[in-house]
Order: structure tokens, then C-alpha cells, then sequence
């Protein structure tokens, strides 16, 4: 997960009260020493060798360099290496992640007053009476479609009588009514304007709160915290993101650190591992969120055994594994910005800087792209993967174009599609977004042949995944759904959960798995 460094030092909650400030709370430095405690004490581990980089940081920014796991501090460490950054530079975004996690901890458990409390009341009353009405609409509108559908499949095609079609109306006449009756309820029960009402409490609690942060005099002092409008930290730490600093290398260290912070008024904090990851450590993959619809669970455990086939296929034909291609694509990515530098550019990947991000990823060959598009190993940012995924789009449209390069034989260009997609490498073609795409060209071409008369010339594909996909797409577009809307984008697929496809209920994969049941990529 990448994420703007603008955004770590907005206020996620607030409330307020005047705080006492405790003598090791009165400065920086007083904090500084209170996490260095913390972590002699064992409450931050580092038993990862400690590189130069290490080695030059001091203070705050050396206490929150050992809260990162192993892969960040390597990642901050070759950045140092390459040229990407210079120590001062890092050191000023880690101080700068150490205040806005500092501040974010105090806002979220400062005491709260009375007015907070009942701002809080009331913030919660919207918020709940929004999720009944959801859930009321939603509900209602999966009944107006599934009637309106099994009201066209129960004709056999003939016209409705007179009878069939108001009674019909009738009942989705009272649907609508409840749609409405909900829209009634929510405004009744929390006024008009809930969304101004709902951005006031918002920013009376954000002021409260803020007020109540800048009495306990944090500021900027020699190799501690920082001041919260210090525009250099700020741009050091959007230098570290989009470098590929993601926040998988430090949120769950940066709140064990955070939690170690002395803060006056407040207890020793207790440290919650975010429930996206392991935990065991920063560096562990995200865990597969419990209750998965059950009709796709056995497609989740099919990808992960898609990704092991993958792994052992590639080592048998003699190529580097994927951790290594990703470490050196994350070089190859880090001396690309180096280039820019030289060259006096510091836009990076920035979306539309075509000749900026044809430089950084110069060299980078299509198993290269997969690893930055995918996220493996976790090294590289948001805009890294997008810019990773245009460049798989590009390189996919371009074998279109030679498969139909007067435009003029669509089912010839997805044709070439099929056959790009089925020419890459085994990783690529155990990932999800693989498989919609080779079930999305080959459903596109069985379309357009079927539509002239001619027979299909793309056979199914071996993956199981990619006929499961299909089979459900045909299903979708039969009940009148777009592909996007059975995607949840048009854009690049990262997880099968996130689809409303697997959401609406896929076929069973074992329905398309060969027997013996041996997955191939």
C-alpha cells in the first residue's frame, strides 16, 4: 500500500481538554529519550545488521529507522546507495514520520469533555442511521433486479399479458416505495444537511484537537521532532514514498514506536497491530480477510498454489526468482531517478511526464514490469505500479495493433491478445489481473465471431482462473452487466476479493479444474 505523504499529517480524530505537561514531555528531546528507553527496554526490536545508513542516523530519526522492518530499512539503505537520497534527506522524512505519528496517537487518546462527547454522539448517530438506509437500499435494489430479471426469463420470450404486466408493476412499485421510505427515515432521524452537519463536528473536534496538540509545545529541535508545517520533512518523506517507500515497511513499527512516546496527559499507549498484516512483523504479506465468499474460497488457495507452480517453473528453466528481479528492478528504478536529477527533473513517475517515466524505467523487460506492477516485495509506490501497469497496457495494445493493424478485424486484434497474454511469463500468468485479462480478450473474440457467423479460433484457456473468470463474465453480460461493473474498474486487477464479480458469486473452480487436479500455469 502506497500512500501520499501529505496525508500522515492530516487529523484522523480529535476531541480536546488543556493537557499538564510533564517534564519529559516539555521538549522534543524529552520525547526523544522516553521511545529511546522504550526501545533499550526490548519495545522495539532491531535485530536486523544495522548498514551505514543506520549507522549516520541520530536521535528520533535513528529511534524510527529501527521500528521499520528489515525490507524498509534495506529499501532506505539502497536509496542512500544509489543516489535516490541523501542521509539529511532521510533523516528529515523519518522525523517527519515520527511527528505525525506522535500527533496522531495524541489526537486519537486525549481525554475527552463534555462537548466532545457529545459531538461524538451525534457524529455516531449520522454515521449509523447512514448505514441502515445503505443497507435497507442495497437490499431493495438487489430485489428490483432480481424480479425485473425474473420477470424477462419467466415469458420464454412471449409479450406479458395485461394481468402479468400490472401486477409486475405493482411489485416493483412498492420497492421503489421502500427505497423511498428509507431516504425518509435517515432524514428524519438525523435532520437536514447531514453532510454539513457531519463536516462541522468534524472540524470543531479537528480544532479542539489541534489546540490542544500545540499547547503541549512539540517543535522542532536538533534531531527530534519536527514542527507540523516543516515543508522540508514534508518533502523528504514525498521524496521517500514515491522512491517506493510503501507503508507496508513501517505502519505497524511506527505505531509500536509511537506507542513508546511519553505524551503528557496521557497513559503509556498500547500498541494494536494493524489487522492487514501479520503480526509477527512490518515485513509479513497481507493476511486473507476471514468469511471470503465461500463460493470463491477454493479460487483464493488455487492462486496461491498458481504462485508456487510459477516459482518452481521459472527455477527449473534457469531464470532469477522473483525476489531478485524485484530487487533489481527496485535499482534499476532508483538509478532511473537518479538520471532525472542530472537532468534537473524531479517529477519522477508523475502521471502524464511520459518522458520522465520512459527514463526511469528504461531496460525493464515484461517480467520486470510485472514485479513493479504487482508490488512484489513490497519496494515499490502507487505511482511506480501504475506506471508499470500503462506500460503492460501499452505493450498489450501494441500486439493488438499488429494482429489488426488496419482496424478493420476486431476478432483478429483480441485474437493477438490472447496470444500476447499467453506468451508471458509463469508469474504473470498466475496473477488475477492475468486472468481477466486472457478471459476478457478471449470472451471479446468468441463475441465478435459469433456476432459474424464464423466459428471462435482461441481455445480455452489451461488456467482454471481464467475459465472460471470467463464462464462468469458471460454470465454477467447475459443479465446486462458491463464489464467494468463486473470488475469494480477497467483498470489493472490486483484482488479477486475486490471484484464485484467474485463478490455477485462465481462458479465453483473445481467445475474447471482437468482431472487430475495438477494447476498449470
Amino acid at each position: 500500500m502506497a500512500i501520499a505523504a501529505s496525508s500522515l499529517f492530516g487529523v484522523t480524530s480529535a476531541a480536546n481538554s488543556v493537557l499538564r505537561r510533564s517534564p519529559a514531555a516539555a521538549s522534543a528531546d524529552g520525547l526523544r529519550s522516553s521511545a529511546g528507553a522504550a526501545k533499550a527496554s526490548g519495545a522495539i526490536e532491531d535485530k536486523v545488521e544495522v548498514g551505514s545508513l543506520g549507522k549516520s542516523l541520530k536521535g528520533v530519526a535513528a529511534d524510527v529507522f529501527a521500528s521499520l522492518g528489515s525490507k524498509g530499512r534495506a529499501h532506505l539503505e539502497g536509496m542512500v546507495k544509489n543516489g535516490g537520497a541523501t542521509v539529511e534527506e532521510i533523516s528529515l522524512g523519518l522525523r517527519a514520520l515520527a511527528t505525525a505519528s506522535v500527533r496522531e496517537r495524541f489526537l486519537k487518546e486525549r481525554p475527552k469533555d463534555a462537548e466532545d462527547e457529545e459531538l461524538e454522539a451525534r457524529s455516531k448517530l449520522i454515521l449509523d442511521a447512514g448505514r441502515v438506509k445503505e443497507g435497507r437500499v442495497r437490499a431493495t435494489n438487489d430485489k428490483l433486479m432480481a424480479v425485473g430479471v425474473q420477470f424477462l426469463r419467466g415469458r420464454e420470450g412471449r409479450p406479458p399479458s395485461a394481468e402479468e404486466q400490472a401486477a409486475h408493476e405493482e411489485e416493483m412499485g412498492a420497492l421503489r416505495a421502500e427505497i423511498e421510505s428509507a431516504n425518509k427515515d435517515y432524514a428524519a432521524a438525523v435532520g437536514e444537511k447531514p453532510r454539513e452537519t457531519m463536516a462541522s463536528i468534524q472540524g470543531r473536534l479537528r480544532e479542539k484537537g489541534e489546540e490542544a496538540y500545540e499547547a503541549l509545545g512539540f517543535g522542532d529541535s536538533e534531531d527530534g521532532f519536527l514542527a507540523l508545517d516543516d515543508e522540508r520533512g514534508k518533502k523528504a518523506l514525498q521524496k521517500m514514498v514515491d522512491r517506493g517507500l510503501v507503508a507496508d515497511h513501517w505502519v505497524n513499527g511506527l505505531k509500536k514506536y509511537a506507542a513508546n512516546v511519553d505524551i503528557a496527559g496521557l497513559e503509556q499507549g498500547t500498541y494494536v497491530e494493524n489487522p492487514r498484516y501479520d503480526p509477527a512483523s512490518p515485513d509479513s504479506k497481507p493476511t486473507v480477510a476471514a468469511g471470503s465468499a465461500a463460493v470463491g474460497a477454493d479460487a483464493l488457495a488455487m492462486l496461491d498454489q498458481a504462485a508456487k507452480t510459477a516459482a518452481q517453473a521459472s527455477a527449473s528453466k534457469g531464470l532469477p526468482s522473483m525476489g531478485q528481479v524485484s530487487r533489481e528492478a527496485r535499482d534499476s528504478l532508483d538509478a532511473g531517478y537518479r538520471t532525472l536529477s542530472e537532468k534537473g527533473k524531479a517529477n519522477g513517475v508523475a502521471k502524464g511526464d511520459e518522458e520522465s517515466i520512459r527514463t526511469v524505467f528504461a531496460g525493464l523487460d515484461r517480467r520486470s514490469l510485472f514485479a513493479v506492477a504487482s508490488n512484489s516485495g513490497r519496494l515499490f509506490s502507487k505511482a511506480e505500479q501504475e506506471a508499470a501497469q500503462n506500460l503492460m497496457a501499452e505493450q498489450q495494445a501494441e500486439a493488438m495493433k499488429k494482429g489488426d493493424p488496419k482496424g478493420t478485424d476486431k476478432a483478429a486484434g483480441f485474437r493477438a491478445a490472447v496470444a500476447f497474454l499467453d506468451s508471458v511469463s509463469d508469474e504473470e500468468k498466475a496473477s488475477v489481473n492475468w486472468a481477466v485479462q486472457r478471459a476478457g480478450n478471449q470472451l471479446a473474440h468468441e463475441n465478435l465471431t459469433r456476432a459474424q457467423g464464423k466459428p471462435s479460433t482461441v481455445a480455452d484457456s489451461a488456467n482454471p482462473i481464467a475459465r472460471m473468470i470467463k464462464k462468469a463474465m458471460e454470465t454477467g453480460a447475459q443479465q446486462g452487466k458491463s464489464f467494468e461493473s463486473m470488475l469494480g474498474s477497467s483498470g489493472y486487477v490486483k484482488d479477486l476479493k475486490a471484484m464485484p464479480l467474485f463478490r455477485d458469486g462465481m462458479p465453483k473452480i473445481t467445475d474447471f479444474l482437468d482431472p487430475p487436479v495438477n494447476f498449470k500455469v
